[in-house]
């Protein structure tokens, strides 16, 4: 293969953005473009160089989503420079150094979406034509994009890391990745990159950034090596973590290379489990997700929305039906189930095309949840989603500062201010979010609003004697205590809370989103107080 020669000339360097075995990594631009610079350790020899250069031509045949792209290299023998796409998010690394100095905890879908990346792009590597080994696989070797995709990077760079070369003595670095049979110098194959993967799989689950209590070693790096060659020394696996991914990392970590599986096992193991955990345990909605979509993170959305509308064996509506309702309800499910933060590159021209992701879907459960058919007491899935669109309160996925900004401006105006909102918590889905006093210092007061899966109802407590503040609860309610709400429709809890909560239509805070779903109606669609156009309250 004919590999993109760049000249040195071509290149700036920039800022240090990192530093490691094989030399030191820029941030430069080259031909205009943005890019990252790896200025490789001298390599000296003719023979050597020819390996680097057939390497090089290797890894420029590697196109993986999962896989850092490298545009070219420099020419110069003693100048060796290769030239890849640039990550502004930094690596792995920095992420799980950041969340413990921040004392935060990576969410277990996260890491576990990090871990199929990681995986599938090792996957591509090893199934390459020569095969890829990686050897080095480590957080500090996984880049972050701008969409939080994990990258693998440092592939393939064998002539640059010499399996010969003596390993570092001391316990920083590579060694706390490396796989027993590797610490012993003894010949590796590509299930020295499972046990790296495992480790770094232990480390997202704990947000760990390292992987092991170093403290009993005293920085003897025999004494370790010992415990990893010849104890079986491993993390210690939590109690919290589930059963199915404490087998995948015992299995992966395993002393017997051979007794290891392959990223096609792990892959598929990763696969079940992320769409259980990411969809709530919800049988229906995970049959489909794996029956249709397998291990795939995000889908089309129109696709997403045919495989929902078949299990629900109902037909996606055409835009010219005479049935508006009906299509004004696809219209909901394909605006709210879009995730804003993914794309899929639909061609080589980049065309960005919207997705729904398997996270996405786990949070449309969570909200309107579960995925099952209308029958003649419970509403199904595509109900709950249209019957909540449609209202003029319902603001979707704001957070709660965004909901507070609105309601702040409401107050300006003098309107005692509320809206409805989704939470990301399985066990309270919404929040109805409201001013209770809009003096020159207005307050808000924020109340979930749960959901029962056993009477698949949404429930509201009311409290209406401890509330001083909020005299309007106390004035409107009948008798002391609290006031439970239940409804299989938010509206319906919404419905009835507006006269305890003294929930004016008038006072609804104006939304933007969703409008143009429901605007040009040719039937009047009457809400909870009595709208019949499509225009925002006021």
């Amino acid at each position: 293969m004919l590999v993109p020669a760049i000249n040195r000339e071509e290149i700036v360097l920039e800022e240090e953005i990192g530093r490691g075995s094989c030399g030191v990594v820029y941030r430069g631009t080259c031909r205009h473009v943005q890019v990252a610079v790896k200025e490789l350790n001298a390599i000296e020899g003719d023979e050597e160089h020819s390996r680097f250069w057939l390497e090089v031509s290797i890894m420029l045949q590697i196109r993986h989503p999962n896989v850092v792209n490298i545009m070219g290299a420099c020419t110069n023998p003693k100048n060796c420079l290769i030239v890849t796409e640039y990550l502004p998010n930094k690596d792995l690394q920095y992420m799980l150094d950041k969340c413990h100095k921040n004392k935060e905890t990576i969410d277990p879908l996260y890491a576990l979406k990090f871990a199929h990346d990681i995986a599938s792009g090792m996957h591509w590597l090893h199934c390459s034509q020569p095969k890829i080994i990686h050897r080095d696989l480590k957080p500090a070797n996984v880049l972050i994009d701008q969409y939080n995709n994990a990258k693998i990077a440092d592939f393939g760079l064998s002539i640059v890391n010499q399996e010969k070369e003596k390993l570092e003595k001391k316990l920083t670095g590579s060694p706390l990745w490396m796989a027993p049979e590797a610490l012993e110098m003894k010949p590796v194959d590509e299930k020295i990159d499972i046990y790296g993967f495992s480790i770094i799989l232990y480390q997202l689950l704990t947000t760990s950034p390292i992987p092991y209590d170093l403290t009993p070693f005293k920085k003897n790096f025999p004494k370790f090596l010992a415990a990893i060659t010849t104890q079986n020394l491993r993390p210690q696996i939590p109690s919290s973590i589930p059963s199915s991914l404490s087998d995948l990392l015992t299995e992966g970590w395993h002393q017997d290379p051979a007794k290891r599986p392959t990223f096609h096992h792990i892959l598929s193991q990763l696969g079940e489990i992320r769409c259980s955990m990411a969809l709530r345990s919800d049988v229906n909605a995970t049959s489909l997700w794996l029956k249709n979509f397998g291990d795939t993170d995000k889908v089309k959305v129109d696709q997403f929305c045919k495989v929902i509308y078949d299990f629900l064996d109902e037909d996606v509506p055409d835009p010219e039906t005479k049935d508006e309702v009906q299509y004004q309800k696809y219209k909901c499910l394909l605006t709210i189930c879009r995730d804003e933060t993914a794309h899929i590159d639909q061609n080589r021209q980049g065309e960005k095309v919207p997705c729904t992701t398997l996270t996405r879907f786990g949070l449309l459960l969570v909200w309107f949840g579960p995925l099952q058919k209308q029958n003649a007491t419970i509403p199904g899935f595509l109900e709950r989603i249209y019957h909540t669109m449609k209202e003029h309160w319902f603001h979707g996925d704001i957070s709660r500062e965004s909901a507070v900004g609105l309601l702040t401006t409401a107050a300006e105006t003098n309107l005692n201010g509320w809206l409805v909102r989704t939470s990301d918590q399985p066990s309270h889905p919404f929040t109805l979010s409201r001013i209770i006093n809009k003096d020159k210092n207005p307050e808000f007061n924020h109340m979930r609003i749960a959901y029962n899966a056993a009477i698949n109802k949404y429930q509201l407590e009311i409290k209406t004697t401890s509330n001083k503040k909020d005299k309007k609860v106390e004035k409107s309610s009948s008798s002391a205590g609290n006031v439970k709400l239940e409804g299989y429709y938010l509206s319906e809890i919404i419905n009835q809370s507006s006269t305890l909560l003294y929930l004016k239509k008038k006072h609804i805070v104006s939304r933007k989103q969703y409008s143009d779903i429901f605007v040009n109606r040719k039937i009047a669609i009457a809400n909870t107080f009595g709208y019949s156009d499509g225009t925002t309250s006021k």
